[in-house]
C-alpha cells in the first residue's frame, strides 16, 4: 500500500508541475503571440516538461522536496520576465541578454511600472505542490518499490525529449521557427545552447558591401552645404522625446513653448523622423547617430563592439581640429560609455561623477542643473568644439516632483504614465529654453550650430490604457508610426531658414545629414544614411520592437509578422492610414534585411579597422 501511495504522490507530483508550467507558457502566448502550429508546439512543450520533471522528481531531487520546487519557480520567473520584456519591446527577451542583467537596479523603477498583479499566479502552482506535499508525504515516505519501472518510464521520456528538442534544428532554424514550431521552452532551450557561440553571417553578405569608395558626397551644390561650416557643433539627445509633442496644445496649454520657437526662425525640422535603436535603447541611438551604422539586437553595440575601429563623427570632427565632449547627468559605466566614447573619438566625457550633484530627479541630474552646469563647460573650451549633450529626467517612467509640475492634467490622465509623461517632456523644454539663452549669454550661440532629437519613444503603442489615451489625443489609432517618430531639429542661427522637410529618415540619417551642412567632402566609407537635405527618396529598416524586415518609407509603414511569416505581416499608409497590399512591401522588406545584415557583418569582421590600415 505504500509502496502505491509513493508511486501515486510522485505521479501526482510530476502531473502538477507539468500542468501548471504548461499553464505559464498559455498565459505568455496571450500577451505574446500564439504559436502558429499550436497543437504540435502543445505536444512537444508536454512532452519536453513531463521528461524534465520526471528525471528531477524520480531521480535527482527525489529525497529533497525543496529542491524539486526550484525548477517550477524557476520557469515562473522566466515567463514573468518574457511577459513585461514583451510588453515593453514587444519581441522575446534572448539568453545573450543576460549580461545586461547589471542594469536592474538602474530600471527598477520602469520594472515596477509594467508589473501588474495577477503575474502572481504564475506561482500558484508553489503552494499547490508544497500543500499536497505536507499531505501525501507522510504516507509516502517508504522507499518505492519496482525502480525498473520508473527508470524505463524515465528513459521513454527523456528519449521524447531528445526528439522533441531537435538539437539539428538549432542550426537550421532561426527563433520564430523554434517558437512557432516547438513552442517557449524549446526557443529558451536553444538561446542557452547557443550562449557563448559566435553567431554565424553568411559570408556572402560580404560581396555586395560598398564600405569605401563614398559615391555620394557632397559638393558645393548640394542644398545647405557648408550652411554651418567650421561653427561649434552642439548635439542635444533629448530622452524618450516624441514627435507628436511638437506644437502641440493639450488642455489649451503649449507643451513644448520653446523648441516650438526654435523651429520657427533659422531652423530645419524633420517632422518624418524616426528612432533607430536595438538592444541598447538609449546608446544604440547614439551609436546610429555618431556612425550612420545600424545597431545590433544581438546586444548593445556599445558593449559587444567596443573595441571595434569607428569612423564616427567625433572622430572626423577631430581631423579638423575640433574638441570633442560628450556631457551625460548619469553613471559614466551605464552601457559603458566610458569604456567606448575615447574610440569614438571623444576626448573628455563628463558624467555624474564629474557634475555638482545639487538636484537629482529620477535617474540622476536632473536636466535644469545639467543644462546649467554643461553650458559653464562650454564656454571653457578650444573653439571650435563639438559637444553632445544626454538628456536624463524625461526616462521613463518620468517621476517628477510637484515643484517642476507646470502642465494641468486632464482628470482622466491624472496618475496616468501619460501625464507623468506630458509634465517631464514640458519640464525639458524648459530647460532648453533656459540653455539657449546661456548659450547667448556665453557669446557661443551666433557661433554654433545646435541640434535636437530625440533618442526613442515615450509612451509605448501596445500598452493599455496609455494607447487608447494617446489615440484619443492625437484623434486616430496610435500604432507604432507614431510611437517611433521622434523630432530633428536643426537650428543655425542667422541662417534665415524656416523649413519643415517632411521625407522619412531616422539616426542612420544624421551623420550624412551634418555633414553636408558643415561642409566635410567624406569618401573613405558609405553610410547607411543619407543626407536627408538632398536624398530623393525616404527609407530606414526598422528592427528594435519589430522583427527584422519591417520599414518604413515615405509612403507606408510595414511591420514584418512576429511569428516571420511575411504574409502575417501588416503594413499602412502613412497619410490615409489605410492598409497596404503586402505584395507591394516585398521589395523594401527585402531592402530592410540586407541592411541589417550587411551592419552587422560589418561590425562582426571589424570591416571598418581595413580602412585604417590602408
Amino acid at each position: 500500500m505504500k509502496d502505491t501511495l509513493k508511486r501515486e504522490y510522485i505521479v501526482v507530483q510530476i502531473a502538477l508541475m507539468t500542468l501548471f508550467t504548461f499553464c505559464k507558457i498559455l498565459m505568455l502566448y496571450k500577451y505574446t503571440y500564439t504559436p502558429s502550429s499550436l497543437v504540435a508546439a502543445s505536444i512537444r512543450t508536454i512532452l519536453i516538461l513531463l521528461s524534465i520533471y520526471t528525471i528531477i522528481n524520480f531521480f535527482l531531487f527525489r529525497r529533497v522536496f525543496t529542491l524539486r520546487l526550484i525548477l517550477p519557480l524557476v520557469f515562473g520567473i522566466v515567463v514573468l520576465a518574457d511577459i513585461m520584456y514583451y510588453k515593453h519591446f514587444q519581441v522575446l527577451p534572448s539568453a545573450s541578454q543576460l549580461g545586461l542583467i547589471d542594469n536592474i537596479p538602474s530600471i527598477k523603477s520602469s520594472i515596477k511600472h509594467l508589473f501588474d498583479y495577477k503575474y502572481i499566479l504564475l506561482f500558484l502552482d508553489i503552494p499547490v505542490l508544497i500543500l499536497h506535499h505536507l499531505l501525501s508525504s507522510k504516507q509516502a515516505e517508504a522507499k518505492p518499490a519496482k525502480t525498473k519501472y520508473y527508470t524505463a518510464a524515465a528513459l521513454v521520456l527523456a528519449l521524447a525529449l531528445v526528439l522533441t528538442v531537435d538539437v539539428t534544428a538549432r542550426d537550421s532554424k532561426n527563433d520564430f521557427q523554434i517558437f512557432n514550431e516547438f513552442g517557449l521552452v524549446h526557443f529558451h532551450i536553444k538561446q542557452f545552447a547557443s550562449l557563448g557561440v559566435e553567431k554565424k553571417i553568411d559570408p556572402s553578405i560580404g560581396e555586395s558591401i560598398s564600405v569605401f569608395n563614398n559615391t555620394s558626397i557632397p559638393d558645393e551644390n548640394s542644398k545647405y552645404f557648408g550652411l554651418a561650416k567650421d561653427k561649434n557643433v552642439i548635439i542635444i539627445q533629448i530622452e524618450s522625446f516624441q514627435n507628436f509633442l511638437i506644437n502641440r496644445y493639450y488642455n489649451n496649454q503649449e507643451l513644448t513653448p520653446n523648441l516650438n520657437k526654435l523651429i520657427n526662425k533659422d531652423s530645419i525640422y524633420f517632422d518624418n523622423y524616426y528612432q533607430l535603436t536595438g538592444i541598447g535603447g538609449t546608446s544604440d541611438a547614439e551609436f546610429a547617430v555618431q556612425n550612420s551604422i545600424y545597431s545590433s539586437m544581438e546586444a548593445p553595440v556599445y558593449k559587444k563592439y567596443s573595441n571595434n575601429s569607428f569612423l564616427s563623427f567625433p572622430k572626423i570632427l577631430k581631423e579638423l581640429g575640433y574638441s570633442t565632449n560628450a556631457f551625460h547627468g548619469y553613471k559614466p559605466d551605464f552601457w559603458n560609455r566610458q569604456e567606448i566614447y575615447p574610440n569614438l573619438g571623444f576626448d573628455q566625457f563628463t558624467s555624474l561623477n564629474e557634475f555638482d550633484n545639487d538636484e537629482i530627479i529620477g535617474w540622476g541630474l536632473s536636466d535644469g542643473s545639467f543644462f546649467r552646469q554643461t553650458a559653464e563647460r562650454l564656454k571653457g573650451l578650444k573653439q571650435p568644439f563639438y559637444g553632445f549633450l544626454i538628456t536624463l529626467t524625461s526616462h521613463h517612467p518620468y517621476t517628477m516632483p510637484d515643484e517642476h509640475k507646470k502642465i494641468e492634467l486632464l482628470k482622466e490622465h491624472d496618475g496616468l504614465l501619460i501625464g507623468n509623461y506630458l509634465q517631464s517632456v514640458n519640464y525639458v523644454d524648459a530647460c532648453i529654453g533656459e540653455f539657449i539663452e546661456l548659450l547667448k549669454s556665453n557669446n557661443l550661440y551666433d557661433d554654433s550650430i545646435i541640434v535636437l532629437y530625440g533618442d526613442h519613444h515615450g509612451i509605448n503603442s501596445t500598452e493599455l490604457p496609455e494607447k487608447k489615451a494617446m489615440s484619443e489625443l492625437l484623434g486616430y489609432d496610435y500604432d507604432f508610426d507614431e510611437m517611433f517618430n521622434i523630432p530633428l531639429i536643426i537650428h543655425v542661427p542667422g541662417s534665415d531658414i524656416a523649413e519643415t522637410n517632411s521625407i522619412v529618415g531616422g539616426h542612420i540619417d544624421f551623420l550624412p545629414t551634418m555633414l553636408n551642412l558643415l561642409g566635410i567632402q567624406e569618401s573613405r566609407i558609405n553610410f547607411f544614411g543619407q543626407d536627408l537635405n538632398n536624398a530623393e527618396k525616404g527609407f530606414m529598416a526598422l528592427q528594435s520592437y519589430l522583427a527584422k524586415g519591417s520599414f518604413i518609407d515615405d509612403e507606408k509603414f510595414f511591420v514584418m509578422a512576429g511569428d516571420g511569416v511575411f504574409e502575417h505581416s501588416r503594413a499602412w499608409y502613412l497619410e490615409t492610414r489605410t492598409p497596404v497590399d503586402l505584395s507591394l512591401c516585398r521589395e523594401n522588406y527585402e531592402r530592410a534585411v540586407k541592411a541589417i545584415d550587411e551592419s552587422d557583418y560589418i561590425m562582426s569582421n571589424n570591416l571598418l579597422k581595413k580602412l585604417f590600415e590602408k
